[in-house]
């Protein structure tokens, strides 16, 4: 009896790692041999010859701890087993006996297992792991001979190897790999998972030879082989990797390769009268079998990963190639540029199960036996809970260069559209069935076969992280650059471009300003370059390479949206192109808002809007295939190599379960994010936080000179097919995008990475430039909102401020055009981090600066409001200049003065109502080449408005001023007539001037006794912006308070008093005519008209010298 035995344990919480190689072997070697002869002579000599051998065995290798290689890990359990007997009698005489190993006890008997025990709590981690149980070598030589001589002899030689038992549900001789419920195996690239017996040598050679006229000569050749290469995979076992093999095998020992030794040989040598048999007895139950319900997270490549440390040296390389092949441990030289070449997820990921086939004619060499002992099992699989998640997209793709090289990055492409297999190469694969229920483990026991073999399938969609990063120390003056020279498809993750210390381009620097700008389609982008600019922008535009991204929002499988979301931060320039797309509804035509989460700048953000898309057809779906080979001629396969559909496999394509599917919910929306089709559609883009500490240029529209600070929006479009071909193309843009821009230009910035001050630009003209066909609402959220030129082509403008409303470069054409125009002043304003700014100055324009704007763009009715009337405690007044067309005044309102002027139009009452379209203390208003108000619509103003008053004993309320005082008065002047409304308490009156039309001022009449007409001493007027005493009209001195209608007539229809100074003058080409107490709304007052200086009615017009200076007229 040989009884060998190993057992090699690593417990839980041990552990065990190596740089490059880690095996645990534990192995047995068990042989055993026996020779017994014997000889006896006379009348009924009988002799016996008896041979045993036992071989028992045991191999068993416990993983419980923690294994992890850099390279190859193996795990193995093994043997080597040999059992040798040989029996000889020889017998002579009448009625003799010779018997060779003729008990049922005699020959060889080989009995024990060989096992990897794979824990619950083991942890395996490799490039290639093998965890296998093995038998090196399975001999088994029983010989037994015998010679009788004589009359009527007895003869009887048997060859016996016993392998394993034969009773069902007993744990048979063999191996077994067997992975245990919570047990962890990854490897990155290959787990082979084996139970294989090999070098199956099995020989039974009896050979009794009688010398006798008549005999009994019985040859026996029994080998009972009863054994299993057997691999368990348990329920919730995990194994991660590319490639899965599972392979139980038994392989019969063949003489050159062809011959096979597993041979039940019974010889004779008979009497001529010879009563006796030759028989081959035994099984031949060379058992292999997977009983899998293990789950198999399928990873068609590893994930990506790249490290460069500080002095340039790559110290983690897996799944990255490089320029010039460079390899871990390589050292760039100073200067040389880190090129990383395409990473592309395109290979797939590969499971296989492998029962090895045997034909009757390798374990015995009577091919046309008809015996089922003789018979060889088929290879068996079964299971009913196992799960397999085929990963279509990398967990992440990791470069990371900390030195002071520069990194060049090439085409990335997380997503495998590589159809994986799952291959059942084995001969029986039952199922599948109704009971148990999908899910349900089967019972692990030692049986030939289950009732079905059955499998989830879960296709894992990863939101990739893309991190490119060069981490150089930013103390470093001069840092590297990271180039995009290839487009990046990450279309469901997070892509991440981080530079401490240098720029962010795109395109191959090598290649100059004009390289192929790259294509970044992505859910979420994070940019950051703490020290540099993220893409390209010359002062001049003369080169603009902006990082073009694709933005993609989609619904999850859990049916989460998933919004786009874009932050970034340059220390100079950020540059940006942005496209929306989105995929996450079945439906389409919804109204589509884009939220960009945060873009700041030290110097200047520039970014181009490009048409908004959506689409909802979706790719087609589970990219897997299971390729069934029981269904054909097995062997075929297996020799003659037959693949072709219908003749080597059955093929399913299961989006949830292996036979039969059941839906894959959820997988649609996945399946739609990466769809291809595309409408254009109208959309709102809502930018959360945008600052520089100069300029902030967004647009999605080109504008024309003709309308001042013209904008040039190079808008593209996607074109291409997928990530090898994609490219930005220019575009026309024919869909509406409104702007809500929460804006802080003229920043003084913290990065908010370092948490250090971001320099200040190298310039300091900061201005806001934003172009769209879609509304504007622009909120600065801290200082002055400098207007470059925000412009709406087709839509209203809204502007608010927690300060002034500025001209940003003091530039003469237009800074705010629209239909409607909203500006608001001096107001607490949403969208900063709290506490938000309180607002200390209000203001729009400036006089030395007006405003320039273009209301109503598109002659449609627009209207203008302006607001310096809210929560600030300083007013400093509305100063605008419309520069094209009339300005239609809904509201402009002021604590302080108000200047509206015009260039070429009218400045009218937009409601056609009574109330007040203009608020202020001092206002001047100029309508060149225009009328204020139309003799049917009154322009309406409140310019006592928050000014002090005194009264007389008979209730009469006037101002504190008297006519000899200068400031809160009143000047008009006018192209084509002044038809203009006082509505509440009383006009101080410096200046209204007409030089083609009528003069009408009323002064409205109600029940109090505060509306009177002041026509003042003298005083000025703010017609134009500029430095006083160098602008002509800034102001234009009035030596004499005047009503002047060169052309026409003068009307003043007065709710109480008149009252002219002695200094001042009226005069009319026409006729003058005076009403007090218009209206009579004060039936028990009348009016008082203190009628002073110059009344010339039907006066003589000569104009001043030269015509068009401040100069006024002579009558």
């Amino acid at each position: 009896v040989i009884d060998t035995r190993s057992y090699l344990n690593v417990y839980s919480g041990a552990s065990l790692n190596a740089v490059s190689h880690l095996l645990v072997d534990g192995r047995v070697d068990a042989t055993g041999g026996a020779v017994a002869s014997t000889d006896g002579r006379g009348l009924g000599a009988g002799v016996d010859s008896h041979s045993i051998v036992d071989v028992l065995y045991t191999s068993i290798t416990t993983i419980g701890g923690t294994l992890v290689s850099g390279n190859t890990l193996e795990v193995r359990a093994r043997a080597s087993l040999s059992g040798n007997v040989h029996a000889f009698a020889y017998s002579a005489g009448f009625a003799s006996e010779a018997e060779a190993n003729n008990r049922s006890t005699d020959g060889i008997d080989i009995f024990g297992i060989v096992q990897v025990d794979i824990q619950g709590t083991a942890v395996i981690i490799g490039e290639s792991v093998r965890v296998a149980a093995l038998i090196d070598k399975m001999f088994g030589v029983a010989t037994a001979k015998t010679h009788a001589g004589g009359l009527g002899v007895g003869n009887r030689a048997q060859g016996r190897i016993t392998i394993g038992t034969p009773f069902a549900n007993v744990a048979r001789t063999g191996t077994e790999a067997l992975l245990r419920t919570g047990a962890e195996i990854t490897g990155n690239q290959t787990v082979l998972i084996e139970s294989a017996i090999n070098n199956i040598l099995m020989i039974a050679n009896p050979n009794p030879r009688s010398f006798a006229f008549g005999a009994d000569t019985d040859s026996i050749a029994t080998i009972d082989y009863n054994s299993d290469a057997r691999v368990t995979g348990q329920d919730e076992a995990i194994i991660r990797t590319m490639r899965l093999d599972v392979d139980a095998l038994q392989n019969v020992f063949k003489f050159f390769g062809f011959i096979p030794f597993f041979d039940r040989n019974p010889q004779r040598k008979r009497a001529p009268i010879d009563s006796g048999t030759v028989d081959e007895r035994g099984a031949s139950q060379l058992q292999r079998e997977i009983l899998w319900e293990s789950t198999v997270i399928m990873l068609g490549e590893p994930n990506p990963e790249l490290e460069v440390d500080a002095n340039g040296v790559i110290v983690k390389k897996v799944n990255v190639d490089l320029l010039n092949g460079r390899e871990l441990g390589y050292q760039y030289l100073p200067g040389e540029d880190i090129v990383v070449l395409d990473i592309d997820y395109d290979q797939a990921a590969v499971a296989e199960f492998y029962g090895n086939p045997i034909s009757p004619g390798e374990v015995d060499k009577d091919e046309n036996s008809n015996d089922p002992e003789d018979e060889v099992p088929i290879s068996q699989i079964w299971g009913n809970a196992g799960l397999f998640e085929m990963q279509h997209t990398w967990d992440d793709v990791l470069l990371t260069n900390y030195s002071d090289r520069n990194m060049i990055t090439n085409r990335i492409d997380v997503h495998n559209t590589a159809t994986s297999r799952i291959d059942v190469v084995v001969e029986n694969v039952p199922g599948p069935v109704d009971s148990p229920t999908n899910n349900v483990p089967l019972i692990p026991v030692w049986a030939d076969s289950g009732v079905t073999f059955e499998f989830d399938v879960d296709h894992i969609y990863p939101k990739t992280l893309v991190a490119i990063q060069n981490l150089l120390d930013p103390a470093v003056i001069g840092g590297p650059n990271i180039s995009l020279n290839g487009n990046i498809e990450n279309v469901l993750g997070r892509t991440l471009v981080n530079n401490t210390s240098g720029d962010i381009l795109s395109g191959d620097i090598l290649d100059g300003p004009y390289a192929t700008i790259a294509v970044i389609r992505t859910n979420i982008l994070d940019l950051n370059a703490d020290l540099g600019n993220i893409g390209l922008v010359e002062d001049d535009g003369s080169v603009r390479r902006a990082i073009w991204a694709e933005l993609i929002s989609y619904r999850d499988r859990t049916g989460t949206l998933n919004e786009i979301a874009v932050t970034a931060e340059a220390g100079k320039d950020l540059v940006l192109d942005l496209t929306a797309n989105r995929r996450s509804s079945a439906t389409l035509g919804a109204p589509m808002i884009v939220q960009i989460a945060s873009l700041r700048a030290g110097d200047d953000v520039d970014v181009v809007v490009n048409d908004s898309k959506e689409g909802n057809v979706p790719i087609a779906g589970g990219p897997i295939e299971v390729r069934d080979y029981d269904l054909v001629n097995f062997i075929e396969w297996i020799f003659l190599g037959i693949h072709t559909f219908g003749s080597g496999y059955a093929s399913f394509f299961p989006l949830d379960h292996f036979r039969p599917d059941v839906g894959g919910s959820g997988l649609e929306n996945i399946f739609r994010a990466y769809g291809t089709d595309s409408v254009e559609l109208d959309s709102a883009y809502v930018f959360a936080d945008v600052r520089a500490g100069d300029d902030i240029n967004i647009s999605h529209v080109s504008t024309p000179p003709a309308l001042g600070e013209p904008v040039t929006s190079n808008t593209t479009v996607l074109s291409g097919t997928s990530s090898m071909n994609y490219q930005a193309v220019p575009d026309s843009p024919d869909t509406t995008i409104s702007f809500d821009v929460f804006t802080d230009v003229d920043a003084s910035l913290i990065d908010l990475t370092t948490l250090l001050a971001v320099a200040a630009p190298p310039d300091s003209t900061p201005m806001i430039n934003l172009a769209t066909n879609g509304k504007i609402v622009n909120i600065e959220q801290r200082g002055d909102l400098l207007a470059g030129h925000i412009h709406s082509t087709a839509e209203d403008v809204i502007l608010r401020s927690p300060a002034r409303i500025l001209d940003a470069d003091s530039m003469p054409s237009i800074d705010v055009t629209g239909i409607n125009i909203v500006m608001i002043s001096g107001i607490e304003t949403s969208g900063t981090p709290a506490p938000a700014p309180v607002p200390v100055e209000g203001g729009i324009g400036t006089t030395q600066d007006f405003l320039e704007i273009n209301s109503d763009r598109n002659n449609s009715g627009g209207v203008l409001t302006a607001l310096d009337n809210s929560a600030a405690p300083l007013h400093t007044g509305i100063y605008l200049d419309e520069i094209i067309g009339n300005m239609n005044v809904a509201l402009v309102h002021s604590f302080n003065d108000v200047t509206l002027t015009t260039v070429s139009g009218s400045i009218l009452d937009a409601n056609n109502d009574a109330a007040a379209n203009v608020l202020g203390q001092t206002i001047d208003i100029d309508a060149n080449g225009g009328s204020i108000g139309t003799t049917s619509n009154d322009l309406e103003i409140d310019s006592s408005f928050n000014l002090p008053t005194t009264s007389v004993p008979d209730g009469r309320v006037f101002s504190v001023l008297s006519l000899d005082d200068d400031g809160n008065d009143v000047a008009l002047e006018a192209d084509t007539g002044i038809f203009l409304t006082e509505t509440d308490r009383y006009l101080r009156l410096v200046l209204a001037h007409s030089i083609a039309g009528d003069i009408r001022l009323t002064v409205d009449e109600t029940d109090a006794l505060d509306e009177h007409l002041d026509l003042i001493d003298s005083g000025d007027a703010r017609f134009a912006e500029g430095e006083e005493g160098v602008t002509p009209d800034a102001p234009r001195t009035v030596p004499n308070g005047q009503i002047f209608a060169e052309a026409g007539k003068v009307t003043l229809h007065v709710g109480d008093d008149v009252r002219l100074d002695a200094n001042s003058e009226i005069l009319a080409a026409l006729s003058i005519d005076i009403y007090g107490d218009y209206g009579n709304a004060d039936p028990d007052y009348g009016t008082n008209m203190f009628i002073r200086g110059r009344l010339i009615a039907g006066a003589v017009v000569t104009s001043g010298t030269p015509v068009g200076t401040a100069a006024r007229s002579s009558a």
